[in-house]
Parts: structure tokens; C-alpha cells; sequence
């Protein structure tokens, strides 16, 4: 869905997901195919060193406020 489209602008993820692939890994995934696409991941158990997190991208710790989500949101898609 992402070939050639630029309709994505932002990923938002929770880090603790289940199966193999947890957020962070799928952020890197991400971030090796589309590099300057920004993600927002999110955790209530874990945090993240960052140097780990391109300077486009954010961690936002659980629990978030509405309004931490919204001022995240901002900050990428009026970048």
C-alpha cells in the first residue's frame, strides 16, 4: 500500500504488541524503508534510550494525556 503513495504521514505504535514483531522492531522497519516517515511509540511498561529514536520520531509514555497525543500529532504532521 505504501509503494509510490504518500497517503501514511505518520505511524503511531504501541511497543508491546503480540507475536514476533513488537513496536520497536516494526518502527525499524519502517524506518529502513521510509526513513523520514515519523513514529510515535508508546509504552506504559518500558522507555526508550534515544539514541534508539530518529530525531523525527517521539516516545510517549503511558498513560498519555489527549492533549500529549494531539501536541505529538501536531509536531509531526505540521512539520
Amino acid at each position: 500500500m505504501l509503494e509510490g503513495s504518500s497517503s501514511i504521514v505518520l505511524v503511531m505504535t504501541d511497543i508491546c504488541m503480540p507475536g514476533r514483531m513488537d513496536g520497536l522492531k516494526l518502527a525499524q522497519v519502517i524506518w529502513l524503508r521510509w526513513p523520514l516517515l515519523p513514529v510515535i511509540l508508546t509504552s506504559g511498561n518500558r522507555s526508550i534510550p534515544d539514541g534508539m529514536i530518529p530525531p523525527h520520531s517521539f516516545f510517549l509514555r503511558k498513560p498519555w494525556t489527549l492533549d500529549a497525543l494531539h501536541q505529538a500529532v501536531r509536531k509531526y504532521l505540521t512539520a
